[in-house]
């Protein structure tokens, strides 16, 4: 554990992760959990002290849907009352309930849409949006139960190993990191339908017509300058800015920033 400062880094505290070969981290509140990749696999849960120091939630460590599965990532969803876990090898996505507590039960299982899930990222409410290293990306919405129901099955990407993924602050657009060294872009609607808008921003083409504007959906004062939510795209989304102007926010388009790569490593969040 770090604390951050203007002055950079500084550890606060070092804890065992519950397992072995921490791969991915999950907060919500002072809740946290980590998904071990070694071994068998677990998630184990802390909860976060006012200084950065870690204390293990009794009864919090859980194994995965069984052995040598090949975790890839873990995230909480918007309320903090579910745990996701994808699992490559097993094209299964795991369901933690957690209770008031922290300490989670479980896991419930659903197979995946598409080949291989790997990254994933939640919406405004339920959403899912889960990118499959077989070459798609799909969409579910956890119901009541906690269930992920299908609402895109496989959308492809028509690019080498969707990677990771990443949904804007407005819920609108998803967007996946492809080991081919692409970033697609797609377009979420109101019941989380996904359809592909740009399959490489790197060349990207304007499309014929532009998405429809809703008024909720306008940039408003205060809005955040680079609408994110799951994690930081190595492209930065600019509302207003590059080519497409105005139209950018509702079409999806990135602007390039840098390139730092094309390799699908283990996640560092």
């Amino acid at each position: 554990m770090f604390a951050v400062s203007p002055a950079g880094l500084a550890l606060a505290s070092r804890t065992a992760s519950g397992g072995t070969v921490p791969i991915s981290l999950a907060v919500h509140g002072n809740v946290l959990y980590v998904l071990n990749a070694g071994g068998s696999g677990n998630i184990s849960g802390f909860t976060v002290g006012s200084s950065g120091d870690l204390t293990p939630i009794g009864g919090a460590t859980l194994p995965l849907s069984g052995s040598t599965v090949g975790p890839a990532e873990v995230q909480f969803s918007p309320d903090g009352s579910r745990l996701v876990v994808t699992e490559k090898n097993t094209n299964l996505l795991d369901v933690y309930a957690v209770d008031a507590t922290g300490a989670a039960s479980g896991p419930t299982t659903t197979a995946s849409a598409g080949g291989t899930p790997f990254g994933f990222a939640f919406g405004l409410r339920n959403d899912l949006f889960v990118s499959e290293a077989a070459g798609s990306a799909s969409s579910y919405v956890l119901d009541a139960t906690g269930t992920p129901a299908l609402v895109s099955g496989a959308v492809a990407t028509h690019q080498g190993a969707p990677c990771w993924a990443v949904v804007t602050a407005d819920g609108r657009f998803g967007f996946t990191g492809n080991g081919a060294g692409s970033v697609s872009a797609f377009a979420i609607a109101p019941d989380g339908a996904i359809s592909l808008v740009d399959a490489d921003q790197r060349h990207r083409a304007e499309p014929q017509q532009p998405l429809p504007v809703r008024a909720a959906d306008r940039r408003r004062p205060g809005d955040p300058r680079v609408p994110r939510r799951g994690g930081r795209a190595p492209y930065g989304a600019r509302p207003g800015r590059g080519p497409s102007g105005r139209h950018e926010r509702t079409r999806g388009f990135l602007e390039p920033l840098t390139t730092v790569g094309a390799w699908c490593a283990t996640p560092l969040h």
